[in-house]
């Protein structure tokens, strides 16, 4: 039931089969609380990287976007597909997404699709 609830909370049902997300979630609320606990300030040390690095992935999707609005998008999306079949910018998971500065390419090909496709 707990796990259920754990799915629920997180509005991914499918979050339960996979025990290393709500792990890694659990340690990140533990960290973040020990941190508070400790000092409020050692909070920001402890936040502030994750911050970073979703503002960056943040603006290399955007950059993206223009990329592709500007006609780069199937170009970038070649760059992308050719990195990928030399073994670069592999699909990571949680513990390899969080502190990532840009998304995986997959993700990447994703969205210039989705973009060319909607233009």
């Amino acid at each position: 039931m707990a796990t259920g609830l754990i799915g629920l909370a997180f509005g991914r049902p499918g979050l339960i089969r996979r025990p290393g997300i709500v792990q890694l979630l659990v340690a990140i609320g533990a960290l973040g609380y020990v941190a508070y606990s400790l000092h409020p300030a050692l909070l920001t040390l402890f936040a502030v990287p994750l911050l970073v690095a979703w503002f960056r992935r943040l603006a290399e999707r955007y950059a993206d976007r223009v990329a592709a609005d500007l006609g780069y998008g199937p170009a970038l999306a070649q760059v992308f597909q050719a990195s990928l079949a030399a073994g670069g910018g592999v699909v990571r998971g949680i513990r390899g997404t969080l502190p990532a500065s840009h998304p995986s390419h997959v993700a990447r090909i994703k969205a210039l699709e989705k973009r060319i496709r909607s233009s």
